[in-house]
């Protein structure tokens, strides 16, 4: 299966679940402490949240003084996180088209969209994060390493994700994995 196809069918899905998605982002970013470590290191205020969803993130970062962009290829989501989220700018695009945002960008959030992302275009996505970011911006990615996968999942581990940062010119600040019920990788990265 090709990345259009897999994007067709992850549209499909999270468009299919609307409203709901509400609680399951919120059960998600039940801990923000990675967030707020993130937005302290940046030092102007224009963020890019890719895979907005419902604004659960964009929402928190413009509460907290930032100016917010999103881009998601749900418009049942997007219609949500406008109505959540008003003075974001939102963007109804792939994440593969981010040369669509005529803008760049002090920090760049990324959680789990690189779950969708097949390891071929994985490179093409850390390149395309860094060409919006501006001179020392920052990329947030959260990733999973599930246990139970379909055919629009991939796995990462964080050693993967930082070869592919490293590869691309990109500084990791920081680094780990939590085991809870899910493996995740959490890494902040700086351009140079």
């Amino acid at each position: 299966m090709d990345y259009k196809q897999i994007e067709s069918g992850v549209q499909k899905i999270y468009d299919s679940m609307g409203e709901k998605y509400i609680t399951k982002t919120k059960e998600i970013w039940s801990d923000k402490n990675h967030l707020v470590s993130f937005l302290s290191l940046l030092t102007g205020n224009k963020i890019l949240d890719i895979g907005c969803g419902v604004g659960e993130v964009l929402s928190f970062c413009f509460e907290q003084g930032f100016n917010v962009t999103g881009i998601d290829i749900s418009k049942e989501l997007l219609t949500i996180a406008q109505r959540n989220v008003p003075k974001a700018k939102l963007y109804h695009d792939s994440f593969y088209n981010m040369e669509n945002i005529n803008e760049t960008f002090d920090g760049i959030i990324a959680s789990y969209v690189l779950v969708h992302v097949p390891k071929e275009k994985a490179d093409f996505i850390i390149k395309s994060i860094k060409s919006k970011l501006n001179d020392n911006g920052k990329v947030l990615l959260i990733f999973t390493k599930a246990q139970i996968t379909n055919e629009y999942m991939t796995n990462y581990d964080v050693n993967e994700v930082e070869h592919i940062l490293k590869k691309n010119n990109f500084h990791i600040i920081s680094s780990k994995e939590i085991f809870s019920n899910l493996k995740t990788g959490i890494i902040i990265a700086e351009k140079i």
